[in-house]
């Protein structure tokens, strides 16, 4: 039999092999060894979490002066404002914007 090597066709051979008998004793050993990489991955996705809600928070705060506007005008110009459950709601903005008005 050859074995196929960067290139080159060369004969195979035997390797020799030692037998080791099975013991009844754990197969990984507990280490003095730290994983930093770890710890930094778990560091960086708690100070991520704690960042994304801060910045999901100046999202809405920022946009929703806008959202208020679109959804006025969604209610007064949509094509579908007064059909089935965008009848109810545009209701609901058309009153909300009244009070608004009105305060």
């Amino acid at each position: 039999v050859l074995d196929w090597r960067s290139g080159v066709w060369t004969p195979s051979q035997m390797v020799s092999r030692e037998w080791k008998a099975r013991e009844m004793t754990p197969r990984n050993k507990w280490g003095t060894f730290l994983s930093w990489n770890s710890i930094n991955m778990l560091v960086t996705d708690a100070v991520y979490a704690i960042m994304g809600r801060a910045y999901v928070n100046e999202a809405l705060c920022s946009t929703e002066p806008l959202l208020q506007v679109f959804e006025s005008l969604a209610c007064a110009c949509g094509a579908d404002r007064n059909a089935g459950e965008n009848a109810d709601y545009c209701a609901q903005v058309k009153d909300k914007v009244h009070v608004s008005k009105i305060a």
